[in-house]
């Protein structure tokens, strides 16, 4: 079972099954709540999803012109889920949310979309990267 929170811990989620799928998204909302790099998601079916705290909605239209629905924690705000409704039932959850490092490394990104909105430099590792342990 994975588990996961918002940063504050007000919104917590189980996720009973596997994911459907996971995906690295480049597009300009995904750029904009999550960096240059994209966002890393969970695509997961909404009966094996069980989410307690209080969340809020805000919706916007999407490629499709059907609506996205971002729920997310009230205090924090951090985006806990996405309701896509060209996904037909799906629901999208940021992969960054899972307690466990190990599960992370378990559920690499599959899928690639916006490959067209995609900023190579903020995606592959540069040998002239200083890499350091913590900040």
């Amino acid at each position: 079972m994975l588990k996961g929170s918002c940063m504050c811990g007000g919104v917590r989620f189980e996720l009973t099954g596997e994911p459907l799928g996971t995906i690295l998204c480049h597009c300009g909302p995904c750029h904009k709540c999550a960096g240059a790099n994209g966002s890393s998601n969970l695509v997961v079916n909404p009966e094996h999803f069980h989410m307690t705290g209080e969340v809020r909605d805000w919706t916007r239209k999407g490629v499709s012109g059907q609506d996205v629905v971002y729920n997310f924690c009230v205090v924090c705000p951090t985006i806990v889920v996405v309701r896509p409704a060209s996904l037909g039932g799906p629901l999208i959850v940021k992969t960054g949310l899972l307690e466990s490092a190990a599960d992370m490394e378990r559920l690499p990104p599959r899928v690639e979309l916006f490959v067209k909105d995609r900023i190579d430099v903020w995606c592959e590792r540069s040998s002239d990267v200083v890499l350091k342990e913590i900040a």
